[in-house]
């Protein structure tokens, strides 16, 4: 897995985003279209999955309370987990098989058999209705028939009148087939539906199951539990619609991670056991990443980072590797914003796409502006989770003041000038965010532990919204010309919260999980596991926030 540690503007290490690109372009890398004619290079073989996770992260020892931010303290600098695998030099195109192939993961699983049943037997319906039609129109014709006969010869009435009966005696056979058929779909529907509600009654009983601590592996279980309560992957899962996703020739964990992961969701749900030992998983784990192996604690953001990019490999539904491909500089410059992210998507999916990446997976638009000459570009990022900024001036805070600190633009000066594509010179410039393509899953972490200055750990309370997260103004699609304001609606609804408490070398994690079926909260601390009520959802101990997109 490529490494999720970078530079940050100020020299220091960091999870995230890379440091600000300059306004130039580097066409290799640049994103092409589908619709503008292609360069296209010899196929490469793709990077291996790191078994490491980068740079070392300096562990903070124990919490200093008087070295917490002071009010004039500068907030630390924002960066997204955005995985480098989506920055390599090679751009690439997506072909035209997948760019026409739509997932369709907003179906409930549950009701799979029920809608396959009432698609049966509307089809059953639509054959029987026409045999019906077929019917009348021999009735019709036969009556027809007949009838000018009638007129031909006055004296075959008799005849007439029998014809007359067998089609009214036709008609009544038909309306009682089609009673009959009527009263069938129904029946077909309530046991499809009775059948569902059982299966939802019988996993709302389950799921609510802890995990043994295997020594200091609190992070590993909380990040699981949160996982286990997404509901797209415990129906993904459940269903075993993952076995034919996956990859046995691309993924270097050739779908061994996925697959002891799911078996582990598995037994949380359809097991008998109040406490599910997740050895196994963690033994596949560190197969792949030995900086997983030992007993000392880990950081559960970089843990969830790893993990859900090795789910994503091991059933990317590529299966065979594309040719690389690149764009001349003149087309690029020809494409506008919209055509830009939209390559930009398809680019990199093109060679990995899954039903992960596209629960979780989002773009952000970056907007860099010269100071001298007001020239604006643009570039594209896709992101897994938003690693958010907490504004440490203020004493209230709420997760919409750490989102616009992100999303706010921030001036590049001095050692960090890039060159402006129009002045041809380092220009000081302003950088700012916005999000072009919202994940159906939205995961915020919030940055808590400041790299730059050890031994330090905002410990701030930040106020996040249960339901109905509004991230409305934040989308740069659909802008209304005259008033300035998005007519795009985007709500998420939280449903996991990842907490740690302590310090990054002696603290401890837990979490708060919404069972996606029963919808009541519960308090996981590995093998502890309880009811809780949404008025204690709220702490100060918040690390990672879940949330789902509304319906």
């Amino acid at each position: 897995m490529s490494s999720f540690s970078t530079l940050n503007r100020s020299g220091v290490v960091n999870r995230g985003r890379t440091q600000s690109p300059a306004p130039q372009r580097n066409f290799i890398s640049s994103l092409p279209s589908y619709n503008y004619p292609l360069i296209s290079q010899p196929a490469t073989k793709y990077p291996p999955l790191s078994s490491q996770r980068g740079a070392a992260v300096h562990k903070i020892s124990a919490y200093d309370q008087t070295k917490l931010p002071s009010a004039t303290s500068t907030p630390p600098p924002r960066s997204t987990s955005v995985s480098n695998r989506y920055s390599s030099n090679s751009s690439k195109l997506i072909s035209s098989d997948l760019i026409n192939r739509h997932l369709n993961l907003d179906l409930n699983s549950l009701e799979a058999n029920t809608l396959k049943e009432l698609k049966s037997a509307k089809n059953e319906k639509i054959s029987n209705e026409n045999d019906i039609l077929t019917g009348v129109k021999s009735i019709n014709r036969t009556s027809f028939s007949n009838q000018h006969m009638t007129i031909k010869n006055a004296n075959t009435s008799t005849s007439t009148a029998s014809v007359a009966s067998t089609s009214s005696s036709s008609s009544q056979s038909i309306k009682n087939n089609h009673d009959v058929l009527l009263s069938k779909i129904n029946s077909n529907y309530n046991v499809a539906k009775n059948e569902r509600l059982n299966e939802t009654n019988l996993l709302a009983d389950r799921g609510n199951v802890g995990l043994r601590n295997l020594g200091n592996t609190c992070f590993m279980n909380s990040i699981l539990q949160c996982l286990s309560n997404t509901k797209f992957l415990v129906e993904y899962i459940l269903t075993s619609s993952y076995a034919s996703d996956l990859n046995r020739t691309l993924s270097p964990m050739k779908g061994f991670l996925f697959s002891s992961f799911a078996e582990m969701i598995k037994k949380l749900w359809k097991g008998n056991d109040s406490t599910v030992n997740p050895q196994e998983f963690r033994l596949q784990l560190i197969k792949y990443s030995p900086s997983f192996s030992g007993y000392s604690q880990q950081d559960a953001e970089e843990f969830l980072t790893y993990l859900i990019k090795g789910l994503h490999e091991d059933v990317n539904l590529v299966k065979i590797k594309p040719a690389n491909y690149s764009i001349d500089e003149k087309i690029w410059d020809k494409m506008n914003d919209q055509e830009k992210s939209d390559a930009h998507w398809k680019v990199n999916f093109r060679c990995e796409r899954s039903r992960i990446s596209d629960m979780f997976v989002g773009q952000l638009k970056s907007t860099l502006r010269c100071i001298k000459c007001e020239y604006k570009s643009t570039t594209f990022e896709l992101f897994w989770d938003l690693a958010v900024p907490i504004p440490t001036r203020s004493t209230s805070i709420k997760l919409d003041d750490c989102i616009k600190l992100f999303m706010s633009e921030e001036i590049l000066d001095g050692d960090n000038k890039p060159v402006c594509s129009n002045c041809k010179e380092k220009r000081r410039c302003a950088k700012g965010y916005s999000i072009e393509k919202p994940p159906k899953i939205l995961v915020i972490h919030l940055k808590r532990f400041l790299r730059a200055r050890f031994n330090n750990k905002i410990s701030l309370p930040v106020e996040y919204p249960i339901n109905g997260l509004d991230i409305s103004k934040y989308l740069n699609c659909n802008i209304d010309p005259i008033s300035g304001q998005n007519n795009t609606k985007c709500i998420y609804d939280l449903y996991g919260i990842s907490l740690h408490s302590g310090t990054e070398s002696s603290g401890h994690y837990v979490a708060y999980c919404k069972n996606p079926f029963t919808k009541k909260w519960y308090y996981f601390n590995d093998q502890s596991v309880k009811e809780i009520q949404t008025s204690a959802l709220q702490s100060s101990n918040a690390y990672i926030l879940f949330y789902q997109l509304r319906d």
